[in-house]
């Protein structure tokens, strides 16, 4: 079912910047970032996701880092918002 996978902020914090990663519950709720960000990072990150401050997209969409709580809030309800359009 779309749009059941979790993201959760990584207990680690580099630098001030917070990482969400997705976590499958099974392999049939996985819930990437859009394929358009993956294996992006920093300037190219931003523009392709219209997010400022995005630092790193993962080429498998499961692992984001993003400057800022709040901001990293916003991307992980975009990326799930995505996800269940489809």
């Amino acid at each position: 079912q779309a749009g059941t996978g979790l993201w959760i902020p990584s207990a680690e914090k580099v630098e001030g910047k917070t990482s969400y990663e997705g976590i499958e519950i099974d392999f049939s709720t996985r819930c990437p970032a859009p394929v358009e960000w993956r294996g992006l990072s920093d300037k190219d990150l931003n523009k392709a996701s219209g997010f400022k401050d995005m630092v790193f997209c993962h080429k498998s969409g499961f692992i984001t880092i993003v400057k800022g709580k709040e901001n990293a809030l916003a991307v992980a309800k975009e990326i799930i918002k995505q996800h269940k359009q489809g």
